[in-house]
């Protein structure tokens, strides 16, 4: 309930498959974890971030580990 209340999931029919394969427990708590503003796309098999321009170190950090999990669950 707390990451749907940080968080707005969009899909397009295309890459809905993808999209809900990514989103699971373990990436939603990752991704609530991190303390910023943080948008997340993903485009047939590109992942874009979008964060604060004056993110922190931890954050870039926090976005890193993240996107090596993105990776993993997509490349499944």
């Amino acid at each position: 309930q707390e990451f749907n209340k940080k968080y707005e999931v969009y899909a397009t029919d295309a890459d809905r498959l993808a999209t809900f394969e990514l989103i699971n427990p373990k990436f939603m708590q990752m991704m609530h974890d991190i303390d910023t503003t943080l948008v997340l796309e993903v485009v047939d098999s590109i992942i874009y971030f979008r964060v604060r321009h004056n993110a922190s170190l931890t954050v870039y950090t926090q976005l890193l580990n993240l996107l090596k999990q993105a990776h993993k669950e997509l490349k499944l």
